[in-house]
Parts: structure tokens; sequence; C-alpha cells
């Protein structure tokens, strides 16, 4: 008279949500008008990725934010041309194109 028992491996699937990746550098900034530029950044829903069921990373892959907001340092630059500054290592460099 002995012990009957019988044994089951069962796998059990475990969901796992997505986590963001850290931000991205940010973009050189690229002016659009008259003293205001835009740059951005992303980061991915990898770190890790979702998978077996789990949740996709809430929020933005991505964002923008105004950059090198200086004013153009006359009217009369933002009637006849268009004002473009770049921001070198805390240096502004304002040119004017035609």
């Amino acid at each position: 008279m002995g012990v009957n028992t019988e044994d089951k491996f069962c796998s059990i699937v475990v969901p796992v949500n997505g986590v963001w990746s850290v931000w991205s550098e940010w973009s050189n900034c690229i002016p659009v008008q008259c003293g205001v530029g835009n740059r951005t950044r992303s980061r991915s829903c990898d770190s890790p990725p979702p998978s077996s069921g789990g949740k996709h990373c809430e929020g933005y892959p991505g964002e923008s934010e105004e950059c090198n907001s200086i004013t153009c340092l006359s009217n009369e630059c933002k009637k006849f041309c268009k004002c473009i500054e770049y921001d070198i290592r805390n240096k502004v460099d304002q040119s004017f194109v035609l």
C-alpha cells in the first residue's frame, strides 16, 4: 500500500507592463520664427517592452519645447528678413538672412 502521486508542471504566464526608457538628448534648436525655435526629445516603451498581455507605457513618446527665445534687434528684421539665432556654448550669434 503505497501513496500514489502525480506531478504536473504548469507554465504560468505573468504579464509584464512596459516601462519607458530614459529621455534622449534634446535635439538642436531649429528656428521656426524670429526669435523663437523648437527642440524635441523622445523615449521608447522598451525597458522592458510590454509582453504577455502587459500594459503599454502611459504618456507620450516625445515632447518639444521652445528654445532660443531672443528678441530680434529691430522691428526692421521682422519686416524684411528672417531672424535666426543659434545658441553655441552660451554665446548667441544673431544672423539676419534676406
